[in-house]
């Protein structure tokens, strides 16, 4: 083999890796790009979200006021039948809760 078989054999290898090399950062910036506007969309997401959320605290806080008032009211207006649904409720809590620490004290 001569020397200028040689040089030119290493020039095409050469060029070959080059251009493999080129095309595989070519690549990975694409990709890369890729990655850096789904994290933006997902971010621009995330912060639309949360604006919304904050921006409507005055009318959840609406809401609520009037779900208690409303629940506050049926109290009220069944201060019997609440009680006695409220006693029951107790009674089965105690009871249940007393079932459970000694099942678990025998065990």
């Amino acid at each position: 083999m001569s020397v200028k078989a040689i040089t030119t054999s290493a020039t095409d290898v050469g060029s070959r890796i080059l251009n493999a090399t080129t095309s595989t950062v070519k690549w990975g910036a694409h990709k890369i790009g890729n990655i850096g506007g789904f994290l933006r969309d997902k971010a621009s997401v995330v912060m639309s979200f949360i604006m919304g959320f904050f921006k409507n605290i005055p009318q959840y806080f609406s809401s609520a006021r009037t779900h208690v008032g409303a629940f506050a009211q049926f109290i009220r207006d069944n201060k019997a039948n609440s009680a006695g649904i409220a006693g029951f409720a107790i009674a089965v809590t105690s009871l249940v809760a007393l079932a459970i620490f000694k099942y678990s004290k025998e065990v």
